[in-house]
């Protein structure tokens, strides 16, 4: 028996593998390589971007990223540290027989306004963070300074000059209370460049 290669499409037959009876498929009747290629990858391609062809209404979602720096750390926490550190150079330089009498003077009395320096600091410190009084350890530690009177007025000198600069770019960022009080201690700390000079 022989089966003829086409048969005449029934349009009122069940539908055949390539679709419904009496629908063309086009030239060849089958879909190409590229072409299936091609519509995977679009698809691909869409879902990847998020487009959806299927959805109605534009109830797409928009996403905006907005991005806020970060808070500004505390600067008064460096400038505490950087305050115990010089009040502890100058318990150094005032040990021993480093200096002469009138630089012990002048020694004493940067000493003892960088001491209350540093209380004002740690009292502000304490208030900003909602607690009572400091506790107001003793400033105590060892550090190297230079054997001669005249190398420790330079680093003292070079200690005063490095605490104005910190307490001058402190007030910048500063609310009203602590732009007062840095800007106290940067007028104190000008004192004492001058008197060092």
């Amino acid at each position: 028996m022989h089966v003829p290669d086409q048969v005449p499409a029934d349009p009122s037959g069940p539908p055949g593998p390539d679709g419904p009876a009496g629908v063309p498929r086009g030239p060849g009747g089958t879909v190409g390589r590229r072409a299936l290629l091609a519509g995977v990858g679009s698809a691909a391609l869409l879902a990847a971007a998020g487009c959806n062809p299927f959805q109605t209404g534009g109830g797409g979602r928009t996403v905006t990223v907005t991005s806020t720096a970060p808070p500004a750390p505390d600067p008064i926490a460096g400038l505490i540290a950087v305050t115990r550190l010089h009040v502890l150079r100058l318990n150094a330089a005032l040990t021993g027989n480093r200096v002469n009498k009138a630089q012990a003077q002048t020694l004493q009395m940067v000493r003892r306004d960088r001491q209350a320096h540093l209380d004002a600091l740690l009292t502000e410190q304490a208030r900003s963070a909602g607690r009572g009084a400091p506790t107001t350890a003793p400033v105590t530690g060892t550090v190297q300074l230079p054997g001669d009177g005249k190398a420790v007025l330079g680093a003292v000198r070079a200690d005063v000059l490095a605490a104005l600069q910190g307490m001058t770019d402190a007030v910048a960022g500063a609310g009203r209370y602590r732009a007062a009080l840095f800007g106290s201690i940067a007028a104190c700390l000008a004192s004492h460049r001058v008197v060092l000079a």
